[in-house]
């Protein structure tokens, strides 16, 4: 079963999705796809071949997901970061540029949206 549950869902991925179609990149639908195929991923890997999991930001499922996602191209910084900011390795968001700026903007929205 998990076989194909992870062939059908390459075949989303791939088929469907069309992440790299250059005439729908940055198109709302696309980048929501991405991440249900993220969620998607992630459940059918987690309950199907590896048996259940604590997902933590260093767990190498997600960090396979996501390479997995970039490399699909497209709008791949927006497709990725729709599956998780807070699981992203620590190592990664620090050698991004401006991230404390960013940071503290998404605070701010949050505090405004009162989310936090």
């Amino acid at each position: 079963m998990a076989k194909r549950l992870r062939s059908d869902n390459e075949q989303f991925l791939k088929q469907t999705l069309d992440l790299s179609e250059a005439y729908s990149i940055g198109y709302t639908y696309k980048c929501m796809g991405a991440a249900l195929w993220g969620l998607a991923e992630l459940a059918i890997l987690t309950n199907y071949e590896n048996g259940p999991h604590t997902f933590h930001s260093d767990n190498c499922l997600f960090i396979g997901i996501i390479q997995k996602l970039v490399q699909e191209g497209g709008d791949a910084d927006t497709n990725a970061a729709v599956c998780g900011y807070y699981n992203l390795p620590h190592e990664w968001i620090a050698d991004m540029p401006y991230s404390s700026w960013l940071e503290a903007w998404v605070q701010k929205l949050l505090v405004m949206m009162r989310l936090k």
